[in-house]
């Protein structure tokens, strides 16, 4: 009986030296905190339009205040590439004016739309150029996802929307 006393004190002060003599588990070091105006605008990104909102997603992967958080910023232009399948328009139209049309007629206001680079196309190449400052191998993957299948259906000329 004594000698198993004895034995359990032993164990009891091994174990109590064992526990003492471990490291402090080292906690991770906290990330900076990221700035609240910056996770509002990107919440209010979210419920926008898809054009409007990726294009506000791109300036704000694009602003001082995310540039030095890489893994932030990719994350963001990320989501950003996502949401162009929603965009309404897949590549960019311009109009070609000549004699005796009216500039006033849809045709000529969708152009200066156009001309805003809103269409999916153009969204995608603004991200991934952005993209590639920071991973130029993920930069290539992107691309190589658009290729070269556009797909464009040829436009009907309506002598309606012409005002002629």
């Amino acid at each position: 009986m004594k000698s198993k006393n004895i034995f359990l004190s032993f164990l009891f002060c091994c174990m109590l030296l064992l526990v003492i003599g471990q490291k402090p588990k080292q906690t991770a070091q906290p990330k900076a905190e990221r700035p609240l105006e910056i996770i509002r605008l990107l919440n209010d990104s979210r419920t926008a339009p898809p054009e409007l909102g990726i294009d506000a997603l791109i300036g704000i992967a694009d602003s001082k205040k995310v540039v030095n958080d890489r893994a932030w910023r990719l994350s963001i232009l990320e989501e950003a590439y996502r949401r162009t399948a929603d965009v309404k328009y897949r590549v960019r139209r311009k109009l070609i004016p000549f004699d005796g049309v009216s500039v006033d007629t849809q045709p000529n206001y969708l152009s200066y739309v156009f001309d805003l680079k809103l269409d999916e196309l153009s969204l995608k190449g603004r991200i991934i150029k952005l993209i590639a400052s920071q991973s130029p191998e993920r930069a290539k993957q992107l691309l190589f996802q658009i290729g070269g299948r556009l797909e464009l259906k040829p436009l009907v000329w309506q002598q309606s929307n012409y005002g002629a």
